[in-house]
């Protein structure tokens, strides 16, 4: 679920700048006229849409908390580095803005990296509150 609102919001975000992109400009200026214009053109009926707020560390906690006892293969209550990196690997594969998906090393460094600024007891676990504190720092 909050992997839909991320990616949601970054669409919703890179919408209006990919629109503004397709727009071609005129072939060539309005001709010059004497008279001023009759009206003002007509202001939008909507203002722009902003981007969707960034998931709030309450919004963030509540989908580890939901997500976790998946992720805990082995019902210890935190993740190993193996639990730890799939969960990661997925979240890193899924994100926007990417033309090609990572390669399979470059997603294994970047979990190994997450990993240890997750691990802030230096445990060689990451709790929930760890994992939450992770993904909140990511927005």
């Amino acid at each position: 679920m909050l992997r839909n609102a991320l990616l949601a919001g970054a669409v919703a975000f890179a919408a209006p700048v990919a629109a503004q992109d397709a727009q071609e400009p005129p072939a060539s200026p309005p001709p010059a006229s004497s008279q001023p214009p009759a009206s003002p053109p007509a202001a939008p009926s909507q203002p722009p849409a902003s981007p969707p707020a960034a998931p709030t560390a309450a919004q963030v906690g509540q989908h580890v908390q939901a997500e976790f006892p998946a992720r805990d293969r082995d019902g210890n209550g935190s993740l190993n580095q193996t639990e730890f990196s799939a969960w990661i690997s997925e979240l890193l594969a899924r994100m926007p803005g990417q033309s090609t998906p990572p390669s399979a090393e470059s997603l294994q460094a970047q979990a190994a990296s997450a990993f240890t600024q997750a691990d802030t007891d230096r445990s060689q676990s990451v709790s929930p509150d760890e994992m939450t504190a992770l993904l909140s720092r990511a927005h």
